[in-house]
């Protein structure tokens, strides 16, 4: 099962997804969100198909047990879900890292805003940095 569900998100975490969001409707780009808290069974499916590379994820409820500190996001064209076209979601990328403090993209793990240096490129996946 898939949650899309902002509000299972922690309240600092939502905060900057509200930020994304409004990035996203300012400039009309053709995102939707994906996904927020994931149960232990869904991660477990993910890391098995190697589209995470943890179990440790922070889709994953937080220890204070206030929400998850991630969320995904995937184009959404014609109805359809998308993670192929890899120019908007660079453009998406540049714009949230520019603009909002304290997100993390899951193309840019090391935080250098240089995403071709990443072994594991997640374009779609952003969280709270901690």
């Amino acid at each position: 099962m898939i949650i899309r569900d902002a509000e299972q998100l922690n309240p600092e975490t939502r905060s900057l997804w509200t930020k994304q969001e409004g990035l996203i409707k300012i400039y009309n780009l053709p995102f939707r969100t994906f996904e927020t808290l994931r149960t232990k069974e869904r991660q477990k499916i993910l890391f098995d198909q190697g589209m995470s590379k943890t179990m440790a994820s922070n889709h994953l409820m937080n220890k204070e047990g206030t929400g998850a500190d991630a969320w995904d996001v995937a184009v959404w064209i014609m109805g359809d879900w998308s993670w192929k076209d890899i120019f908007w979601f660079q453009v998406l990328g540049i714009l949230t890292v520019s603009l909002i403090a304290g997100v993390r993209w899951g193309a840019d793990w090391n935080g250098k805003n240089f995403w071709f240096d990443e072994s594991f490129r997640d374009y779609g996946h952003w969280e709270r940095i901690m």
